[in-house]
């Protein structure tokens, strides 16, 4: 696998979880308006395009630490295993 194929799997994760973070952040905005009666606020949408590829950003590096996390202990628990049957 090239680093190429990394880094555009990367961007797509990204991509996808801003998206995500996005449509989360305008279903709270209309909840708040329909359900509670909150006026909608105009400010929302200008925060909107920072907000999103940040949100983006840290849930990607939140999957990939738990993913990484997750190989180590794997990894650890498998040298256990073979040192004891040593």
């Amino acid at each position: 696998m090239r680093a190429t194929d990394k880094a555009g799997a990367m961007k797509q994760k990204i991509i996808w979880n801003s998206i995500l973070a996005g449509i989360i952040l305008l279903g709270i905005v209309l909840w708040n308006y329909v359900v509670h009666g909150e006026p909608i606020n105009l400010k929302i949408f200008l925060v909107l395009p920072i907000y999103m590829p940040v949100a983006g950003f840290l849930i990607w590096v939140r999957q990939e630490a738990r993913e990484k996390g997750r190989k180590k202990r794997a990894e650890r628990q498998r040298e256990k295993d073979v040192e004891t049957f040593k």
